[in-house]
């Protein structure tokens, strides 16, 4: 947004959970079928690894149950 640019304020781009619990946001997205989200996490190098290596199970296992 270009008058952004013209407000006299600090401007400071701040990472989110996208959810009220805090929890990252990982597996399917209610009413969008075929659609699944990863993403959110505050601290990736701890938890993502493992999250991932589950939400492609996951996956996996719906798309074999088609």
């Amino acid at each position: 947004e270009p008058a952004l640019g013209r407000i006299d304020a600090p401007f400071r781009l701040v990472p989110v959970a996208f959810c009220s619990d805090g929890d990252p946001l990982l597996g399917p997205v209610a009413g969008a079928p075929g659609l699944w989200a990863c993403c959110g996490f505050s601290g990736p190098f701890a938890r993502l690894p493992a999250d991932v290596d589950t939400l492609a199970a996951r996956m996996a296992a719906a798309a074999a149950a088609g």
